[in-house]
């Protein structure tokens, strides 16, 4: 009977094969290959593959009618108990209250020298291989603080980013129908991945693609070994973009679309966020930073369609957050704080952790809660509202409005006033810094409650900037005394309920201005000569002494030292690097050259004489070459360079990268 069955639905593949064939995509070289989910449980339909691309594609005739979201997972019933692969040999995870009940056996330690990393953002171009499933990685080639989704639709055979924000999907961002919710049919819907077209920077191997739903969709630049069940094995080669096009989904209408399709690294199991690769890299730093993991919408308190701010504030905004689950990671809404801290256990380091600027108190609870619970015990958190609110660039600026704006509404006859605790006018400054200590304050009140006895885990932050000159000391003095906040409501000096002062420390030529470069710039005869400028500029010697119109480093470093010490507080790097901008001449000499790393050497060594405590380092892996240099031979970057293009790129070809491990190695 099972035989006869067996035959049967065997015919029922290749008629439905026909009819499907039509409607495959012809782009690709590869043979068609067809799934069909419920067949596969009774036979393996593989194949090699030695094309570009694979077309698969799944009947819906076995899927369930009641639910769009049939994932045995999201039922009720508990799961068989004779189905191991449905149970976990895992101990369940401590409750707050088991963890607040433990001895603390950690206590941060900003004062003492160590070095920290910053993390690469997570986006289709990356190159550090930071996530097994490279899916999560997918993101739309545009601003992505405007979709909270990644597919590209494609009408009438062109990509259309003016519709990708129709694309409906389920919570989770998964497609849940060709049409668009403007009534539009899409022919595609696309994510793309391995976007950068810098050389070796992806790799090579045997890739493990999974899926659930029917359906039917194209992989391209891959070839196939073989087929099975809700799962291919494919082979690529290193170069060029990887492209997952559905062309068909939910084929019975009845609410089994594609979903959780997972493309997984050579040698990566399913059950691992992170390549071991990544880990390794990470293994010297003390302290993470992934405050680029996560969204700017978000973080900076940008607002939502309606003009409010419900990523971060109202009775659904904790709820709505992003999930594990989510599609993606690289789109708008960033990536899931259980990957954030996840990042942290796994890598052995300390979380230093950036709450969103516009969150509510309800928010920054439950916040509080996740962190609590998911960190390691034995790791410790810096905690900062926000990220860089003294300055004013995109998207910093967004938050700094958003700051201006409370400050306004918190103290709303102070601006321009001249109250008898201030020597002049209550500036926009002022009251930036003023709010911005004020809500530091609250937001690590809502934490200390929350960790309880586990509070001491906790080291309060705020940052201001080193500079390039020396009057930006009395902008830091402003944020640690806040002069508003303390007067206007009889508050404690901020400076007195923190755990450390933080700078940002990035080398650049004072002189030089995006594509402008004033007379006096670093000497630009050769990359020797600006590395000597620049290691100069960082010691404080020669032009740069401390007199001279535009003092060094060292005498920058130190002034903010002095003021942290006033109040008994470590002065910390949140950002130490270099950011020398534009020009080919910067990108392809300067900074390959083997001499930076004499640079980051004279930069950490000055550091340990100043301060001596927490550094971390700005750059992470990341190509940032300039687009069409040769065109624009003085284009400014956008973002600091990488200590390495790739994640591959050998130690001895990646000097920034060689001289910051060592010191970090050394350090502990």
């Amino acid at each position: 009977m099972w035989l006869k069955l067996s035959v049967l639905m065997r015919k029922v593949v290749f008629m439905l094969y026909k009819v499907m064939s039509s409607n495959t995509l012809l782009s690709s070289a590869s043979s068609k290959l067809t799934l069909v989910c419920f067949i596969c449980l009774l036979s393996a339909c593989g194949g090699a593959g030695d094309g570009s691309s694979t077309s698969t594609a799944i009947s819906p005739d076995t899927a369930p009618n009641q639910s769009a979201n049939p994932d045995p997972s999201s039922s009720s019933d508990a799961p068989p108990v004779d189905d191991p692969s449905e149970q976990s040999i895992d101990d369940p995870a401590p409750s707050a209250e088991e963890i607040v009940d433990t001895e603390v056996l950690r206590t941060p330690a900003p004062a003492e020298f160590g070095v920290g990393s910053a993390v690469a953002p997570i986006e289709s171009s990356m190159t550090a291989w930071m996530l097994n499933d490279v899916v999560k990685t997918s993101s739309l080639n545009i601003d992505k603080t405007d979709l909270p989704n990644v597919w590209m639709p494609f009408v009438l055979g062109e990509p259309r980013v003016d519709y990708a924000a129709s694309v409906v999907v389920d919570e989770n961002g998964w497609p849940m129908s060709m049409q668009l919710d403007n009534g539009i049919q899409a022919d595609i819907l696309s994510i793309s991945l391995f976007n950068n077209s810098i050389a070796n920077a992806y790799e090579a191997g045997t890739y493990t693609l999974t899926y659930s739903g029917s359906g039917e969709f194209d992989v391209s630049n891959v070839s196939v070994i073989s087929e099975s069940k809700g799962e291919m094995t494919l082979q690529y080669d290193g170069t060029g973009p990887i492209t997952v096009e559905i062309s068909a989904t939910d084929l019975n209408n009845s609410g089994d679309y594609l979903r959780e399709i997972k493309l997984l690294r050579p040698e990566a199991q399913a059950n691992e966020t992170f390549s071991q690769t990544y880990l390794d890299h990470l293994a010297q730093f003390s302290v993470v930073r992934p405050v680029h993991m996560m969204s700017s919408q978000l973080l900076y308190g940008m607002k939502d369609e309606l003009g409010g701010y419900s990523h971060s504030q109202g009775a659904n905004a904790w709820e709505n957050r992003v999930k594990p689950d989510n599609a993606s990671w690289g789109s708008a809404k960033g990536a899931p704080y259980e990957v954030i801290v996840q990042l942290a256990n796994d890598s052995q380091s300390d979380l230093w952790l950036n709450v969103p600027i516009a969150a509510d108190d309800n928010y920054v609870r439950k916040l509080a809660e996740l962190i609590l619970v998911e960190l390691d015990t034995d790791r410790v958190i810096y905690l900062e509202l926000g990220n860089a609110l003294w300055n004013l660039t995109y998207p910093y600026a967004i938050g700094r409005d958003y700051a201006f704006a409370q400050a306004q509404l918190r103290w709303p006859n102070v601006l321009g006033s001249r109250p008898e605790y201030l020597s002049g006018k209550a500036s926009e400054e002022l009251m930036v810094a003023s709010w911005y200590a004020a809500r530091t304050q609250e937001v690590a009140a809502i934490f200390k409650e929350v960790w309880s006895s586990h509070a001491s885990r906790i080291a309060v932050v705020m940052t201001g900037n080193v500079g390039t000159e020396a009057t930006t000391v009395d902008l830091n003095r402003d944020i640690l005394e806040a002069a508003i906040y303390v007067n206007e409501e009889n508050a404690d000096i901020p400076a007195l309920n923190i755990d450390t002062f933080a700078v940002s420390m990035t080398i650049v030529d004072p002189w030089q201005q995006g594509e402008y470069v004033a007379e006096g710039g670093f000497d630009r005869t050769s990359a020797t000569t600006y590395i000597n400028e620049a290691i100069n500029y960082v010691d404080g010697t020669d032009r740069f002494a401390a007199t001279a119109a535009m003092p060094g480093m060292r005498y920058l470093v130190r002034k903010n030292a002095d003021l942290a010490a006033e109040y008994n507080l470590p002065l910390v790097a949140y950002e130490g690097g270099h950011n020398f901008n534009g020009s080919t001449f910067t990108e392809e000499q300067v900074e390959n050259s083997q001499e930076m790393y004499d640079l980051y050497n004279a930069l950490f060594e000055m550091w340990q004489e100043e301060s001596g405590a927490l550094i971390m380092s700005a750059n992470y892996i990341v190509d940032n070459s300039i687009e069409d240099a040769c065109a624009k031979p003085l284009s400014a970057k956008a973002q600091l360079a990488g200590v390495k293009k790739t994640q591959q790129q050998s130690d001895i070809s990646a000097p920034v990268f060689r001289a910051i491990k060592e010191v970090a190695t050394t350090a502990g």
